[in-house]
C-alpha cells in the first residue's frame, strides 16, 4: 500500500518512516483530543450545537478509520476488534441522529478520547515519566472503570424511556452498548498490549 500517503513529524523530532503504528497513532493524535474536548463542552453545557458537531465529527472518523485500518492492520494491536468496535460505535452514534433528546448523552462518549488520546500519545512519544504513569492509569480507571459504565447506565435508562429497549427500533442502540461494553472489557484484559503496541515495521 506504497500509495498512502505517509504522514510526517519531522518537526516534533518524530521518525515515522516505515512505522505504520506511528503514523496512526500520528493521524489519531490530529483528531481525537479535538473530540475530547468537543465532548467535555458538550457534557459540560448541554449544549445541542456542540453535540451534533460532536457526533458528526466523531461518525466521520470512525468511517475514515475504519477504512484505514482495513488497508493498513497492522497499525493496530487487533484490526478485527477495532473495526468491531467502530461499527458498534456507529450504531450507537446514530441513535443520536434518530432521537435528537439524546444526542448530548451521545456526544458524552466522545470523553472516551480523553484516555484514548492519552494512551496514543504515550505510545507515540515513549513517555514514560513516574508522573505521567500516575496520570495515565488515574486517567484510564476515570475512564474506563467510571465514566464508560456510567454511560452505559445511562443508555439503558434513555432507551427505556424512549420505549425502544425491547423494540426492533431499539436494536442498533442496544447493539452498541452491548458492544462496547464488551469492547472495554477486553480492552482491559488486553490494556498491556493495547498500551505498548509497536508492531512491525515496513
Amino acid at each position: 500500500l506504497r500509495w498512502i500517503p505517509t504522514p510526517r513529524a519531522d518537526a516534533m523530532g518524530l521518525d515515522l518512516s516505515g512505522d505504520p503504528v506511528k503514523q496512526h497513532d500520528f493521524l489519531n493524535l490530529l483528531v481525537l483530543p479535538l473530540i475530547a474536548l468537543g465532548s467535555t463542552v458538550a457534557t459540560w453545557t448541554r449544549n445541542p450545537r456542540v453535540s451534533v458537531t460532536v457526533i458528526n465529527t466523531l461518525l466521520s472518523y470512525m468511517a475514515c478509520d475504519a477504512l484505514y485500518i482495513a488497508l493498513r492492520p497492522q497499525s493496530v494491536p487487533s484490526a478485527k476488534l477495532v473495526l468491531f468496535h467502530h461499527f458498534v460505535s456507529v450504531c450507537g452514534l446514530s441513535h443520536g441522529v434518530r432521537y435528537p433528546s439524546a444526542k448530548v448523552l451521545v456526544a458524552s462518549y466522545g470523553l472516551i478520547e480523553i484516555h484514548t488520546s492519552y494512551m496514543t500519545f504515550r505510545r507515540l512519544t515513549g513517555l514514560r515519566s513516574h508522573a505521567s504513569e500516575l496520570l495515565f492509569q488515574a486517567t484510564t480507571v476515570l475512564v474506563r472503570l467510571v465514566i464508560i459504565p456510567a454511560l452505559v447506565i445511562l443508555s439503558f435508562k434513555n432507551l427505556y424511556e424512549l420505549d425502544v429497549l425491547f423494540k426492533l427500533e431499539g436494536v442498533p442502540s442496544l447493539t452498541a452498548v452491548l458492544g462496547l461494553s464488551f469492547f472495554n472489557a477486553q480492552f482491559l484484559l488486553k490494556r498491556k498490549a493495547m498500551f505498548n503496541y509497536t508492531g512491525k515495521k515496513e
